[in-house]
């Protein structure tokens, strides 16, 4: 007991006056920090607005109960709750006196500080004194997440084919025909189910951040008979940008549980450690999320799961904004056209691509139609030029 008060009084006084709370302090950090906010209605049930945009869930927030304005928060259970820096000031409330460093999906450590918005309401339902990290999205058009922690003790019924999406923490009812999975909910407060996938029970964190159906780590072993191409993409950690394979796969008749899904796509990547069940099965099924009774219920029409899956891609090339236009994706087969991840093309048809992401975009887009781009390409020390028909090419 003595060294280890003799510890806290040599390094509190290092400290600034906000406490730092490292993930040496697990749950205590998990459960100080995203504490969910507070909702003082009882057996309420509660439709919430919200827009479907590039395949995720956004909800309409308001600042406050006489607000006519409403702010975009992504509704995402695989992360905690937050707000952009440029728009927390419109919430009542004061900064906590804590901070954190956080790591994100891509390794790259931050410190974050936290405020306390004093209310929050998402659609009618209003949620009190709701930490929230303050975080600098890459998407412009987000103002913040609802995340998993806001969930814990909530029903979520997703029933985007009514166009309904409704917050309660009213018991489901429950029918023999339902298809259900057992949640977990681990110190991070992330939530996963165990399912039965090509007859391999495997972990699946239930994150709707994600656009896909499955993301897997390379322990996933699919019947050879299925439709595959691996990309080459770009990755951040920690020491900065490299290179990770992921695979894209197009099943014919996947076992999922007990149930089949037909043309259902699956991304494998020997870098992901965690495998991940996402929004695209919430798209077409009623599905409940009750974290009350610990469970996933399926209400299934006719006994299917039906997952709208998107044409498998068949682009060779994906170019991106990385601090200028670059090669952000390779299909590993492509072996005719000289081009590289991290290539600069810093030239299409005689024009070349400004400083400005929103221009280039506009110039590619005044391009799409044309049998070849000539590009000029800068690798390094070197420069030369290249042809690509943009018809494998995405950006």
């Amino acid at each position: 007991m003595k060294k280890i008060l003799f510890f806290f009084l040599i390094v509190l006084p290092l400290l600034s006056c906000k406490p730092i709370l490292t993930n040496t302090f697990g749950r205590y950090q998990i459960n100080k920090m995203h504490n969910g906010g507070t909702v003082s209605n009882e057996n309420y049930s509660v439709e919430v607005p919200y827009e479907i945009i590039n395949g995720q869930i956004i909800l309409k927030i308001f600042t406050s109960k006489n607000s006519k304005d409403t702010l975009n928060f992504l509704f995402d259970t695989g992360s905690y709750s937050g707000v952009s820096l440029d728009v927390y000031q419109h919430f009542s409330g004061d900064f906590a006196n804590l901070r954190t460093n956080r790591t994100d999906g891509n390794r790259v450590t931050t410190e974050t500080e936290i405020y306390s918005a004093e209310e929050l309401y998402i659609g009618e339902l209003l949620i009190e004194d709701f930490n929230l990290a303050v975080d600098e999205y890459v998407n412009e058009n987000l103002d913040g997440i609802i995340g998993s922690d806001f969930i814990e003790d909530k029903v979520i019924t997703f029933d985007f084919p009514k166009n309904k999406l409704i917050i309660s923490d009213i018991l489901p009812d429950n029918m023999t025909s339902d298809y259900q999975f057992n949640l977990t909910k681990d110190w991070s407060k992330l939530y996963s189910a165990k399912i039965n996938l090509e007859e391999q029970k495997m972990k699946f964190v239930f994150d709707t951040g994600r656009t896909g159906f499955l993301e897997t780590s390379d322990k996933l072993k699919i019947m050879d008979n299925n439709h595959s191409s691996s990309y080459e993409i770009i990755g951040r950690d920690a020491k900065g940008y490299r290179s990770v394979t992921v695979t894209y796969i197009q099943t014919k008749n996947l076992a999922f549980g007990k149930n089949n899904i037909d043309n259902a796509i699956i991304i494998k990547s020997s870098d992901y450690s965690s495998n991940f069940l996402e929004t695209k099965i919430l798209m077409e099924n009623k599905v409940i999320l009750d974290c009350m009774n610990m469970q996933m219920i399926l209400k299934l029409a006719d006994d299917k799961i039906k997952i709208n899956t998107k044409q498998f891609p068949t682009h060779s090339f994906a170019f991106g904004w990385l601090e200028g236009l670059k090669v952000v994706s390779k299909k590993v087969e492509v072996l005719a056209i000289d081009l590289e991840l991290f290539d600069e093309i810093i030239e299409i048809n005689g024009t070349k691509t400004l400083d400005s992401e929103e221009k280039v975009g506009q110039l590619l887009n005044s391009l799409k139609n044309e049998k070849i781009w000539y590009l000029k390409i800068r690798r390094g020390d070197l420069e030369f030029d290249v042809q690509v028909p943009p018809s494998i090419v995405v950006f």
